[in-house]
């Protein structure tokens, strides 16, 4: 768990820059950063480190800068153009057509169109990932929208490691190096018990009274006739 501000920062720059060595210096694609696949890793004297773990996804590029699809990863952080090449494949599927192998070309791809929901297109997005933003992290929301900028035209003017990595370093610089833990904690208390009281509200508005429906005097002398003939 990260600790500061600063200290997530710097753990995703350096998931950032495993991934720009395993790319420009070994010629391989991790293909499922997520998430769960970032770690952090207290490390002896202080500090820590970000670590990506989970490889088996992970493909050779060739030297026409294109590698096998093969596999998925975790699909709400796959990327745009993977999104609308498995698009196509479920639709080829459905309409009974064999699909031809067309490797994944890893420095050009064709961007996933509005239609299918491309979450770096337009200001609604943007207004829409803010909006989910934790007020703990309010200071990360200029970070968050040029992170944003830079990704949404990835697909035809496509972002190198070095822009990201340099877009993280200026906002590092910015953040302080320690934080008011208590001030944070209180912040966090004060969130949780908000969202509680919600979550019973929503819950007592969902509910229904368990009553008995009430029995009408003419169904209690229908049972008492009825058990009198049987007898």
């Amino acid at each position: 768990m990260f600790r500061t501000l600063k200290e997530f920062v710097k753990v995703l720059r350096d998931i950032i820059i495993i991934q720009c060595t395993a790319v420009e210096e070994h010629k391989v694609l991790h293909r499922d950063c997520s998430l769960d696949n970032a770690m952090i890793v207290d490390l002896l004297g202080g500090g820590s480190r970000g670590v990506l773990i989970d490889w088996e996804f992970a493909v050779r590029i060739n030297p026409d800068l294109k590698y096998a699809i093969g596999g998925m990863g975790t699909i709400p952080f796959m990327s745009c153009g993977l999104l609308t090449q498995l698009s196509d494949a479920q639709q080829a599927a459905l309409g009974g057509k064999k699909l031809k192998y067309i490797p994944k070309t890893s420095s050009n791809a064709l961007a996933l169109p509005v239609s299918h929901g491309n979450f770096f297109v337009t200001k609604k997005e943007e207004r829409c990932l803010v909006d989910k933003i934790h007020p703990y992290f309010k200071d990360l929301i200029p970070l968050t929208k040029e992170w944003r900028t830079a990704l949404k035209d990835n697909m035809e003017n496509p972002v190198f490691f070095s822009t990201i990595l340099t877009l993280l370093n200026t906002h590092l610089d910015r953040l302080p190096d320690d934080e008011d833990l208590v001030s944070t904690v209180k912040t966090l208390k004060q969130s949780a018990a908000i969202l509680t009281d919600r979550v019973k509200k929503r819950v007592a508005s969902q509910s229904f009274p368990m009553e008995l429906p009430k029995r009408r005097k003419s169904d209690g002398i229908s049972m008492e006739t009825d058990n009198e003939s049987d007898g």
